[in-house]
């Protein structure tokens, strides 16, 4: 690192002034500049790919409005804090459809802190009627294909790096990289409902309190991969002392500074 970089990073590890300023007052999206909105469950722009959206207005139907990150990142982060009632909270004030995205979130948790903490946020939901009728469900042809879709997911998140990627968690234990192509990638994050900078900013939010630098600042560049960007990142753990306390938070926040810096 050189010494402009040490010189201008200060004390606390924390985002330079210049860079709150920017988050506090705007924040950037799919190239477009939009003012921050106050109402946390006010809604982001479709993202989808520019011939899913032109099939969809052919065949007169509208794109499906999607909850905004800080949303997503609360209702994931307070599932893995074993914190139900505030999910039933967030979830409460949402029409059925959104409800649907919002129960993405919870059911992805899964991945990062297991079907204990999972199955109790479905069970308060469930004593308060909130699950919706019609819900995202799974293409039972997936599961066939879900080790192609794993690999080709994969290549895409991890790009130069995938084959390190690979061989790491095959040295690991041959059935980790199985499990994590073909359930986690292949099965969880290809699952429809939710984008995929969406799951990576849920898992994001997650991992904020699990006190694993090296898999956060993972998934912050794949979140930054699939779209999003550092500034709504960062708009996101700015939320998240209230699930995960001070000190994760600034944890989180250090590391963020450090990716931008050194523009990783």
């Amino acid at each position: 690192e050189d010494e402009d970089d040490e010189d201008d990073e200060d004390e606390t590890g924390s985002f330079s002034e210049d860079f709150q300023f920017e988050l506090g007052s705007r924040i950037r999206r799919d190239g477009r500049e939009m003012e921050e909105a106050e109402d946390p469950l006010s809604f982001l722009p479709v993202n989808m790919p520019t011939e899913v959206l032109q099939k969809a207005i052919k065949r007169g139907l509208k794109p499906m409005r999607r909850l905004d990150a800080v949303t997503l990142g609360l209702v994931a982060a307070y599932t893995a804090a074993a914190r139900p009632e505030e999910v039933v909270k967030l979830v409460r004030p949402l029409e059925s459809q959104l409800r649907a995205l919002a129960l993405e979130a919870v059911l992805q948790t899964i991945l990062f802190v297991g079907y204990p903490k999972v199955l109790l946020t479905f069970m308060v939901l469930r004593e308060y009627d909130l699950i919706p009728d019609e819900l995202v469900l799974e293409d039972p042809f997936a599961v066939k294909e879900s080790s192609m879709e794993g690999y080709k997911l994969m290549g895409r998140i991890f790009q130069k790096g995938t084959k390190k990627f690979r061989l790491r968690l095959q040295t690991l234990h041959p059935d980790v990289y199985i499990w994590t192509n073909q359930f986690f990638y292949g099965r969880v994050l290809c699952r429809d409902g939710l984008t995929l900078d969406e799951r990576e900013i849920c898992a994001v939010a997650v991992l904020v309190g699990q006190d694993n630098p090296p898999q956060f600042a993972q998934h912050v560049r794949a979140a930054k991969r699939s779209g999003s960007t550092l500034e709504e990142i960062a708009r996101v753990v700015f939320k998240l002392e209230q699930v995960w306390g001070p000190d994760a938070q600034r944890q989180s926040l250090s590391i963020l500074e450090l990716m931008r810096r050194n523009r990783l």
